[in-house]
């Protein structure tokens, strides 16, 4: 099982690569978007247990008083993975180049 979750995590990473190269080109800042963009894919099957993980802690501390707070922690998250994240692997990738 786990070499065909390597070889399904293979084929979209190179699939991936090919059409974001296509789209975007092979320009630093191109290569840093597809390295969010993958990071980002692979992090979405789990989103589900992470909002019920978090929501557990806070309801369990009495904490969790705004129902809004279910989507807003993880969109803040998202948005501010974006804006410093991003950046950050554009000039490493840069540098790397």
């Amino acid at each position: 099982m786990r070499s065909f979750c390597w070889l399904c995590y293979q084929w979209t990473v190179a699939v991936g690569f090919q059409w974001f190269a296509e789209r975007l080109g092979i320009s630093a800042w191109a290569m840093a978007g597809f390295l969010f963009a993958t990071g980002w894919r692979f992090s979405l099957p789990g989103l589900p247990l992470d909002w019920y993980g978090q929501f557990r802690l806070e309801h369990g501390s009495g904490s969790n008083r705004d129902p809004t707070a279910l989507v807003g922690g993880p969109a803040q998250r998202v948005l501010l993975g974006l804006a410093l994240g991003y950046p950050v692997a554009g000039v490493i990738v840069e540098t790397v180049d």
